[in-house]
């Protein structure tokens, strides 16, 4: 018997699009009904391997069906967050990918969503950092 760790088990893509100035990479963000910000992810459905679902909820939530996936990355993290008064523990495996589409067609559960500059921590100044 394998003793399942997590009650949630999802996979998603950081979606970028490569954008010819001196800002660099912007990411896609997707605003859930809840009010928070995410990638494109979801959970792994049944006979799904990571990679399938993260494909899988792209298309689903953004109406992409253009991208290619960088075969060097896969990133998986782990929290907590509660749902009607329970922990949930959750896995999200993340790919990244990339497109030239600039539209999105969102899913019923999102409101809205951006493309945000992609900022290396190192460059951020030191000031805004700061939390007093």
């Amino acid at each position: 018997m394998v003793l399942n760790l997590y009650d949630e088990v999802s996979a998603g893509i950081i979606l970028t699009r490569n954008i010819s100035n001196q800002e660099g990479n912007v990411i896609l963000l997707l605003r859930h009904s809840a009010g928070h910000w995410d990638f494109p992810k979801g959970n792994i459905e049944l006979g799904e391997t990571e990679l399938d679902a993260a494909i899988r909820e792209l298309k689903e939530e953004t109406g992409i069906i253009r991208f290619r996936i960088m075969p060097s990355f896969k990133h998986t993290i782990t929290y907590k967050y509660r749902r009607n008064q329970k922990i949930i523990s959750k896995r999200v495996t993340l790919f990244l990918g990339i497109t030239d589409i600039k539209g999105v067609i969102l899913s019923n559960e999102h409101v809205d969503y951006t493309w945000g500059i992609w900022v290396a921590p190192t460059t951020i100044p030191s000031t805004l950092l700061a939390i007093e």
